[in-house]
């Protein structure tokens, strides 16, 4: 058995299938390949894998929320005298990442806007020396980069512990749905996508930056409008 679950095919994902000469095909991109297909209405790429998985166990799937992560270490900085915000600036690419000259804006932005309110860093592999640049420069503001290595314990206790995730579209949006976490993400315009991998935390919001004009001009994640998120911000009540 074979499961493909992108919502749409290129020539390497159905050479790949004919390949595997499985008995049964189950997609969710409509395409003759497919013996199962999934229906539409299942947009979000969690849904599809739960009903994947009940298609092939002959079970319904009871989706639950895990709960929050029972971690060893002692991991202080998060104190609940103000609302800390876990920031992560890095997604998969270039295009989803925000450079320092924008992390730099962001930063001023957010906190000029919200100055009672604490930003913690994420850290990200092989981004430590961006990140503790970055702090350096508020380092008497309220912005703090936890001096533990990066780990998925660690990002998950920040998640955990934190009033609010920004974030762009990368794993972090879904460690923080699996959480729970209220989460405010950045997106390419691509509904798509979105629909296949938005936030599902119960306390979500999404701001959107401008489709790639073309494969040169692909736009950045760092061209969302200030004025949108702050309205989007405000609206979450945190």
């Amino acid at each position: 058995m074979a499961v493909e679950l992108k919502h749409s095919l290129d020539l390497k994902d159905i050479k790949i299938l004919h390949s595997l000469n499985s008995k049964i095909n189950i997609g969710y991109a409509k395409n003759s390949i497919f013996d199962i297909v999934i229906p539409g209405e299942f947009k979000s790429s969690r849904d599809r894998q739960i009903k994947a998985a009940s298609i092939i166990l002959g079970k319904d799937i009871i989706l639950t929320r895990i709960p929050p992560p029972k971690i060893d270490k002692d991991f202080d900085f998060i104190k609940s005298e103000r609302k800390t915000i876990a920031f992560n600036l890095f997604g998969a690419n270039k295009y989803r990442s925000f450079s320092f000259n924008s992390a730099v804006k962001l930063i001023n932005n957010w906190l000029a806007e919200w100055p009672d309110e604490k930003i913690i860093l994420i850290p990200v592999p092989g981004k430590i020396e961006f990140l503790a640049k970055l702090e350096s420069i508020f380092s008497n503001k309220n912005v703090f980069l936890p001096k533990q290595d990066p780990s998925l314990d660690l990002s998950l206790f920040i998640l955990s512990k934190c009033d609010l995730c920004f974030t762009p579209d990368t794993s972090v949006v879904h460690m923080a749905s699996a959480l729970n976490t209220p989460t405010l993400a950045i997106y390419h315009d691509n509904i798509a996508n979105y629909e296949g991998w938005k936030p599902l935390s119960d306390n979500s919001r999404t701001v959107f930056y401008k489709e790639m004009a073309n494969e040169v001009d692909r736009g950045y994640v760092s061209d969302f409008d200030w004025h949108q998120l702050v309205l989007v911000k405000n609206d979450m009540k945190i």
